[in-house]
C-alpha cells in the first residue's frame, strides 16, 4: 500500500478481522484516511496483554497482563 502525501494508514488490533487500510472500500475496508478525518489522538496505553491468552476470556487477562505498559503515556518527551 502506497500512502499519498496528507493521509494515513490505519491498522486495527484484530489482525484476522479489522477492516482498515490494509484493504479499500471495495474490498469492505477502509483505504488509507485523509488527515483531515484525524479528530482525535491517543493519549496512553489503557493496558497491554502479552498475547498468551484469548483476548474474549477476560478472566485470563490477569495472567498476560503486561503491568509496565498499563497507564503508559504515548506522549513522553514531547512538549
Amino acid at each position: 500500500v502506497t500512502v499519498p502525501t496528507g493521509h494515513v494508514f490505519l491498522m486495527g488490533d484484530n489482525r484476522d478481522r479489522s477492516a482498515d487500510s490494509r484493504f479499500s472500500p471495495e474490498e469492505e475496508g477502509l483505504g488509507v484516511l485523509p488527515l483531515e478525518n484525524v479528530i482525535g489522538r491517543a493519549e496512553f496505553t489503557t493496558f497491554s496483554l502479552d498475547g498468551s491468552q484469548r483476548f474474549w476470556n477476560p478472566v485470563s487477562w490477569f495472567t498476560a497482563l503486561r503491568g509496565e505498559r498499563a497507564w503508559l503515556s504515548l506522549r513522553d518527551g514531547e512538549e
